[in-house]
């Protein structure tokens, strides 16, 4: 095993990052997309085949335009994401919303079509017959010409039931039923794509037009010390990984472990709230008030420790993340998984 460089951070200046985050306790964290900022979104939402901007309930909203018939490929509208995904349990996910519009259908005004979420684990490959998913069908779809829409999905990411109340499972060889040996905490735990769909099994040859708008992604803050909240960007290297071990009482190490591009420039971004914020092809997770640059070792591996400071208020937050300068990204960057640490 490649043995781990090391280097140490000042208790110093994290016990000074970490003091206001008191002020800073939230009932719920949420990444929020209104595109406002225009395309492509760098969130990562796209409908398939063709994105416009139209004129949402609060500002632009994201549009699917009628496309000339073509039964062989049609298929229901499909607005689709990958920037948020990881492990929805490690993140606390608990929730997605959206507002959305039927423009136009060839199915009469839609009558009959539930929305759909769906959640796919795709095993890192293109291939269609390894995936898994699961999915809930809502309720229906907003009816062409009747206006916005807003769509509420409870997501039991905590559950350790085979399959939520409501949820069911699906692979190639079965699109209503789990693979065999797969329940619900094999796919909760390793999502690729996030899918929202205007009908299941069911609305392919017709043709649609189609809006969305206030995508919102809410994770629950957990009390767990250290939590995973995903959002990991990849580069052509593989996905990049931030993990910590510590028990964060006062004056504990703690031990912060990266796994990303050797030799990369980096920095380790922190901050007392999570700023979700849209960046760079994927999501920043800190406010960014904390910035260590590091030198990531040839072997891409990097630990070191730090002291958890005392005095910090019990329930206060800090998070991380580590960004790389890496031509492999989508914009030049590639990023770890954000963690989210709480005070016991």
């Amino acid at each position: 095993m490649t043995s781990l460089s090391k280097i140490s951070l000042s208790c110093v200046t994290l016990s000074l990052a970490l003091a206001p985050a008191a002020a800073a306790v939230t009932a719920v964290d949420q990444i929020t997309v209104d595109f406002e900022s225009g395309l492509p979104t760098v969130a990562g939402w796209s409908f398939q085949p063709t994105d416009t901007l139209v004129a949402g309930p609060t500002g632009q909203a994201l549009h699917q335009a009628y496309v000339a018939p073509n039964p062989t490929l049609t298929i229901e509208p499909q607005l689709a994401t990958t920037p948020w995904v990881g492990d929805l349990r490690a993140a606390g996910v608990t929730r997605i919303s959206l507002d959305a519009a039927t423009q136009m259908t060839s199915a009469g005004v839609g009558a009959g079509f539930a929305m759909t979420v769906l959640l796919r684990d795709t095993k890192g490959s293109e291939l269609d017959y390894d995936d898994d998913f699961v999915f809930f069908v809502g309720p229906e779809i907003p009816l062409s010409g009747a206006g916005w829409k807003h769509f509420d999905f409870d997501i039991p990411s905590a559950s350790t039931e085979a399959s939520p109340a409501g949820w069911s499972g699906g692979w190639y060889g079965d699109s209503n039923g789990f693979r065999p040996g797969v329940e619900w905490s094999d796919v909760i735990t390793s999502i690729d794509e996030i899918e929202i769909c205007w009908g299941y099994n069911g609305a392919i040859h017709h043709y649609w037009d189609v809006s969305a708008d206030n995508l919102v992604l809410e994770h629950d803050p957990s009390t767990s010390a250290i939590v995973d909240v995903g959002h990991a960007l990849q580069g052509a290297t593989g996905v990049p990984r931030l993990t910590a071990d510590g028990d964060l009482t006062a004056g504990s190490t703690l031990s912060l472990f990266i796994d990303g591009l050797g030799g990369a420039p980096a920095s380790l971004i922190g901050g007392p709230t999570a700023a979700h914020a849209l960046f760079k092809g994927g999501v920043l997770v800190p406010d960014g008030s904390l910035v260590i640059g590091l030198g990531i070792p040839a072997d891409g591996l990097l630990a070191f420790p730090t002291v958890w400071p005392s005095g910090v208020p019990s329930g206060a937050h800090f998070y991380l993340q580590t960004w790389f300068v890496d031509a492999s990204g989508p914009q030049g960057l590639t990023a770890t998984n954000g963690l989210r640490l709480t005070a016991p």
